[in-house]
């Protein structure tokens, strides 16, 4: 299997737990440049679903509404879990449960080598936890899934020789 394979799994079954943001006892106050970062993050995410989202109306959202509305509340973001929240708000009116934000200490614990693919290509399968497994539910035809043989039903154990069971309670818990 290739790299971008292994990656666009690894996105999958991560983006495809629902979720609202963490809270932890005391969350950190962001610094001025954490504050900017979380403003380019948050303008990244909706020009890039301006320009790509497949379809053009947005199932009905008015997309530039959203954010004349959601970015002055990550203007005022106090902690990365309120800036991610808002984030993932946006996201959500969407409708699309394949849409998510992945914290980066939850993306950290992805082995550095299957972080390096390509990530604009097609695995051909889906794939969704149910009760702590990872399990793939289709697999389309013509697809670098089937020539690998996947079918669905089967439970994802590993990503690169990284164990998948371990990670997705911590993952569950982030996304609660």
């Amino acid at each position: 299997m290739n790299g971008r394979f292994w990656l666009i799994l690894i996105a999958i079954v991560y983006a495809l737990l629902l979720g609202v943001s963490s809270c932890s006892s005391e969350p950190a106050a962001l610094t001025s440049e954490q504050k900017r970062l979380n403003l380019e993050s948050f303008d990244q995410v909706w020009t890039t679903v301006k320009d790509k989202h497949f379809d053009t109306t947005f199932g009905g959202v008015d997309w530039p509404a959203v954010r004349d509305e959601l970015r002055p509340r990550m203007e005022q973001a106090a902690t990365v879990a309120e800036a991610r929240g808002i984030l993932r708000d946006m996201l959500s009116r969407l409708g699309l449960s394949h849409f998510n934000i992945i914290s980066a200490e939850l993306y950290e614990n992805i082995d550095g080598s299957a972080k390096t693919g390509d990530a604009d290509g097609v695995t051909g399968l889906d794939a969704r936890v149910i009760d702590n497994a990872a399990l793939v539910t289709a697999v389309a035809e013509g697809t670098p899934a089937e020539a690998a043989g996947i079918r669905p039903g089967w439970e994802i154990l590993a990503i690169n020789g990284e164990d998948i069971p371990p990670l997705l309670p911590p993952i569950a818990e982030e996304y609660k």
